[in-house]
């Protein structure tokens, strides 16, 4: 009886899940006692453990840096606007015998705004730029001086075979994309991880408070064995060495009293590692009560189905044909690099002069006949109406001899997807494996349940038979105290059933989710 005790002691501090959600602070030495209770369901554990598990908080940090990372991406396709002044002058002596000054100096003021933008799709890009300038000078002879000018220029350029579908910026934003889905599932497994760690947890602690009640009833009925063989001894009926043996008896139990306190405590532990935010104040003394009871409820199990469904919302599962369309939208961009670059470009560009222009007689030296003013207004109009256009417009091709990187990098990225196909065929095997496994556990701890509850039972009625039996004197000591630890056995086996029933319904749900 000593030994099956220890052994559900055992499985229920061994089971609960390991504190690997949140790391609990360093617990005093002495804690103090009597803290407030706090009872609570197998849900709302869950729920606290969802609200305050550290783990949870960075991994949610994780999925906010990856939707930056999508951002960042995305804003190589922002249009870029850009403006610029500028202010240059600058003396020096004249290159000319017909300036009649020492010191040429010259001046120029720039002004220039621009707009570009790299399309999202096709490869194509896109620039609009204008520019305004005022420029004097002292030298002789200008046609213009000042000098006003303006000019409008519009260029885009498009792929037509390299990059033409796919190139590293879309690459990029693709990629971040199905990064911040993968951080996505590995925090939605993270929380399904908490969840089935709680509720393992939960029925540790369920598990131990029911095995110190059994290991309460057992010293009771060893007690009272004690105290029938102590009057049967007071009256002649029985020997002293029949006390000896109560009270070994009752002396072990007292030990299986203490191991279940124990593992109350541990259990307690796990869970309040899990749930608790170790800020707060009454963090090691709050006692933990379950509200909830160990049932063993049947479960209808379609193997088929849960296998099908397993096949289609496994995290990891997912998660690894993510990973798969990266690798497909690499081996995209490889083949893409090795096709030529041939690009059609077209640039338009239109220009307005104007300030004050001179007219210069044919003699020498020339002189001023008359001067013109032409507005700054007339000059952008000259601009933005296109009175002087200029177009250009041409196709570049370049092909790199050899492309030995780009032709290395196309076939390590098939042979990675090849990799991949089999990875994920395997995880494939693996989960329907596992679902089998999980559902046969379910079916079998249920039938376990049901014989160990008619084993307690049978082992119930032959204590009272013995007991009947052993007042009238056609039983011995040794007899019913076989019976007594008959009893204990079958009790602690059925509540190991139970936990072990409840156990694997948990793990079957899970393994459905996550591995």
């Amino acid at each position: 009886m000593f030994k099956a005790f220890r052994v559900v002691i055992l499985l229920v501090a061994s089971a609960a899940p390991a504190m690997a959600q949140q790391a609990a602070p360093p617990r005093p030495a002495a804690p103090p006692a009597g803290g407030a209770s706090l009872a609570l369901s197998m849900d709302r554990a869950v729920t606290m453990a969802l609200e305050t598990n550290l783990g949870l908080k960075a991994d949610r940090l994780s999925t906010n840096v990856a939707a930056e990372d999508v951002a960042i991406a995305r804003a190589a396709f922002k249009p870029q606007l850009r403006s610029s002044f500028q202010r240059a002058t600058s003396d020096q002596l004249p290159n000319s015998f017909l300036e009649n000054v020492s010191v040429v100096s010259t001046g120029n003021t720039q002004v220039s705004s621009s707009i570009s933008q790299l399309l999202p799709k096709y490869g194509g890009g896109y620039s609009v730029q204008w520019a305004g300038t005022r420029s004097s000078t002292t030298a002789a002879l200008s046609a213009f001086n000042p000098r006003l000018g303006s000019s409008l220029s519009v260029s885009f350029q498009q792929p037509l075979m390299r990059n033409l579908l796919i190139d590293s910026n879309r690459f990029g934003l693709v990629s971040s994309e199905k990064t911040r889905q993968i951080a996505d599932l590995t925090l939605e497994s993270r929380i399904a991880r908490t969840r089935n760690d709680v509720q393992q947890a939960y029925l540790s602690l369920i598990g131990a408070i029911e095995g110190l009640k059994i290991a309460q009833a057992n010293m009771s009925l060893a007690q009272e064995n004690l105290a029938n063989f102590r009057r049967r001894v007071g009256v002649g009926v029985s020997a002293d060495i029949e006390i000896i043996q109560a009270e070994a008896q009752v002396a072990g139990n007292e030990e299986q009293v203490v191991v279940a306190e124990a593992a109350i405590g541990t259990s307690e532990d796990v869970l309040r590692a899990l749930i608790l935010d170790p800020q707060r104040p009454d963090y090691w003394t709050v006692k933990l009560q379950p509200s909830d009871t160990i049932a063993a409820l049947p479960k209808d199990i379609d193997v088929e189905a849960a296998i099908k469904n397993a096949l289609t919302s496994r995290l990891d599962l997912i998660a690894a044909r993510r990973q798969q369309e990266i690798t497909n939208l690499g081996i995209r961009l490889d083949e893409n690099l090795v096709k030529p670059d041939v690009t059609f470009s077209v640039n338009y560009t239109a220009q307005g002069t104007g300030g004050t222009q001179f007219s210069y007689s044919q003699g020498f030296p020339p002189v001023i006949l008359a001067q013109t003013d032409r507005s700054f207004g007339s000059v952008l109009g000259d601009a933005f109406a296109g009175t002087y256009p200029a177009w250009t417009a041409g196709v570049t091709f370049s092909y790199p001899i050899g492309m030995s990187a780009a032709k290395g990098a196309l076939a390590r990225g098939r042979l990675q997807k090849q990799q991949e196909d089999l990875t994920i065929r395997n995880l494939e095997l693996q989960i329907a494996t596992t679902v089998r496994n999980a559902a046969r556990d379910v079916q079998s701890n249920f039938k376990r349940v049901e014989a160990t509850k008619k084993a307690r039972e049978a082992t119930e009625r032959q204590l009272d038979a013995e007991q009947r039996k052993f007042g009238v004197g056609l039983s011995s000591s040794f007899e019913l105290q076989t019976r007594q630890r008959e009893l204990a056995q079958a009790r602690v086996a059925e509540l190991n059933a139970m936990l072990a029933y409840n156990r694997a319904v948990i793990t079957f749900e899970r393994v459905q989710k996550i591995q």
